[in-house]
């Protein structure tokens, strides 16, 4: 039975053929996502899809001008303040917890029983593309911009890009450079790379190109859809959740460098001077 429910950082609409279409809704800090961003993830993949009736395919975008800008910085730099309160392994142990609820945030886009086709418009950072990475298929606009950030704010990434872009782009030494460097590329570049498998002209032909494949999926077999993806899926899957776990538990540690903290105030300057009106 189709339901309804209001998400604050999500919007979605139902439409006809099974196809529903789900928007992050932060345009005013550019999709940046913070811990409700990531709840409301959970249970939107995890639980809520199900309950809107015959769900065959989901369109993934996200509104105003940029898909996603990444962690939200101004929470995040929250983890790396200095707290008295706790010793050392306490506060390894929570850095541990946060990274693995974040990580199973994305998994359950992966998880779930049906094809997730994603649309990126604009800025794609860090977070975002460990994000779209759990995606199923992935489109982009000619201006999008890509780029694994997390060097630049001091982190090892850890919510999946280091564990599920290797099996996407088929290139180990490119992956290691854009690991490595943080540099941003295009969407000519996404596609090459075999991160995107089509350009849009705009963000309308986007949406409306997403929205399409969308369809197309929905109306074959589910029953097969849900079959191909598992199969799909079991081909990464034990070496995806053994790295998830592994730079989970290096990152409790790392994450309490000093570096950090200086990379993610520095890290914080260059957002605010790219989006000025963050």
């Amino acid at each position: 039975m189709q339901t309804s429910k209001v998400f604050e950082t999500l919007k979605y609409d139902v439409l006809e053929g099974g196809v529903v279409h789900v928007r992050f809704n932060r345009p005013r800090t550019f999709n940046s996502m913070t811990n409700q961003f990531f709840s409301e993830l959970t249970e939107f993949f995890s639980r809520f899809v199900y309950t809107l009736g015959d769900v065959r395919a989901i369109a993934l975008t996200g509104e105003g001008k940029h898909f996603s800008s990444g962690l939200d910085l101004k929470e995040a730099a929250q983890l790396f303040t200095p707290n008295d309160e706790k010793d050392q392994g306490r506060k390894g142990i929570a850095l541990y917890e946060h990274i693995r609820f974040i990580q199973k945030s994305l998994t359950a886009i992966e998880k779930c029983k049906v094809p997730v086709v994603a649309g990126i418009h604009g800025y794609c950072l860090g977070a975002g593309i460990d994000l779209i990475t759990c995606c199923d298929i992935r489109f982009c606009e000619e201006q999008a911009q890509f780029s694994i950030k997390e060097i630049d704010l001091g982190i090892v990434a850890d919510v999946g890009t280091l564990q599920r872009l290797p099996h996407i782009v088929g290139n180990d030494s490119l992956m290691r450079e854009l690991a490595y460097t943080g540099k941003t590329f295009g969407a000519k570049e996404a596609k090459e790379l075999g991160l995107v498998s089509k350009i849009c002209k705009d963000k309308k032909e986007l949406e409306e190109s997403v929205i399409a494949m969308a369809k197309v999926i929905a109306e074959k077999s589910p029953v097969v859809v849900w079959g191909i993806k598992k199969v799909l899926n079991k081909n990464r899957k034990s070496n995806v959740k053994e790295g998830l776990d592994y730079v989970a538990m290096a990152n409790m540690s790392l994450l309490s460098s000093t570096d950090v903290m200086e990379a993610v105030t520095a890290g914080m300057s260059k957002t605010k001077a790219m989006f000025p009106k963050l």
